[in-house]
Parts: structure tokens; C-alpha cells; sequence
């Protein structure tokens, strides 16, 4: 499992973490389809740019999603190429392509839920946070957050919307659940759980079984 997420990962760490260009007209994003209506997305798998200041890769979580959506069959996006913009904060350019082709899959594949994955650093008192925009995010499916935050708990201290919210206008999270009907999730996850090989695994395994859960509702 930690071998073939790292190996997937290779493709974002490229170029510093800045990622390659795949192709002149999709080069800063990756698709996956899947069958599983549940979509991951991981905007930060590369470098991003934020006022004018570039911010570093959330390490792994390119791979981790990558392997998850491969795994569990369902769907995934993922950024693939440092362009100097923000996804999760930028409401322009190719930050909000980003998440205008996560609204288009939404509407089109039926999606039934938007897991944002992102990685913070270890200097937070928690090792998950799970932002819903004061439940705003939600879209009334409160017992999903319910669902991920009883399972991860049982490997780690999991809070909700403690430091990160999801509640700019230009988080992915807010963007979808505003545009949609569905229910969107931005999940920020401790360092360690996403660089350690043991908590790699109990990660993995624990959203695992949380897509498994949500898909079988």
C-alpha cells in the first residue's frame, strides 16, 4: 500500500512539487472516473500560488486520493501542475476551472458526496479537522460528518471546523455545496497520518471504510 501511494505520487512531486505539464489543454488537472458516486479531490497536490506567494504541496495527497478513488472505484480530481493559483481559494482562471469541473462531474455522474482532501501541518491540537462551514456546507446531510468523524477518531483526535472551516467563497467546498444539492467536505489531515508509514495505513483503511459506508446508504 505505502509503495504504490508513493509511487503514485511521483507525478506531483516532480519539478519541486511543481508538478508537469500533461497536455496543452487539461495540463493542471487530473480526472478519474469511477462508479461509485462519491468524488475525491485533492487541490493542493502540487505548489499553489496565493497572493502572489507560493505555498508548498500538501505532501502525499495527491497519492492518497489518487490510490483511494483507484481502490474504492469512485470518482477523483486532482492537481497535477503548479499554474501560480490557488483552487481552494481562487474564484478566476484555473483555480475556478478546477472546481467548475468538479461541479460538471457532480451534475453529470450523479456524485452524492465532495471530499476535499488536504494536509496540514502536526502543530495543530488535532490530527483531523473536518470543515462543513458551520454545517452550511452540509446540504442538511449531517450524519455524513458523523459517519467520518466516529471512524476516524478511533485512529486519531479528529475535530470539526476547529481551524479549518471551509467557509471562503472560493474553498472548493463551499463553491460545490453552494452550486449543488450535495453534500461537500474539506478534510485537512496531520502530517504524520499522511507520511508515516503506520498511520498512513490506518488512514487508508479508516476512509475506506467511510466510502464504503456512505456509498452503501
Amino acid at each position: 500500500m505505502i509503495e504504490e501511494i508513493e509511487l503514485l505520487d511521483k507525478k506531483y512531486q516532480a519539478n519541486q512539487y511543481n508538478g508537469n505539464k500533461i497536455n496543452h489543454t487539461n495540463h493542471h488537472y487530473t480526472v478519474i472516473s469511477g462508479e461509485i458516486p462519491i468524488l475525491l479531490s485533492a487541490p493542493h497536490a502540487v505548489n499553489q500560488g496565493r497572493d502572489g506567494k507560493i505555498k508548498k504541496a500538501e505532501i502525499h495527497t495527491g497519492g492518497i486520493t489518487e490510490y483511494l478513488c483507484k481502490k474504492c472505484n469512485c470518482y477523483g480530481i486532482i492537481r497535477n501542475y503548479n499554474e501560480l493559483d490557488d483552487p481552494n481559494y481562487d474564484n478566476f482562471g484555473v483555480g475556478l476551472a478546477y472546481k467548475e469541473q468538479i461541479l460538471k462531474i457532480v451534475k453529470e455522474k450523479n456524485i452524492k458526496l465532495v471530499l476535499d482532501i488536504h494536509g496540514c501541518n502536526s502543530q495543530h491540537n488535532f490530527d483531523f479537522d473536518i470543515g462543513t462551514n458551520d454545517k452550511k456546507n452540509l446540504n442538511g446531510q449531517e450524519k455524513i460528518v458523523k459517519i467520518l468523524k466516529d471512524t476516524l477518531n478511533t485512529i486519531g483526535k479528529t475535530e470539526i471546523d476547529n481551524y479549518f472551516k471551509a467557509s471562503l467563497d472560493g474553498n472548493i467546498s463551499k463553491y460545490i455545496s453552494h452550486n449543488s444539492n450535495i453534500p461537500s467536505i474539506q478534510l485537512e489531515i496531520s502530517s504524520k497520518f499522511r507520511t508515516e508509514k503506520q498511520y498512513l495505513e490506518q488512514f487508508i483503511m479508516s476512509l475506506q471504510k467511510v466510502i464504503e459506508t456512505i456509498s452503501n446508504r
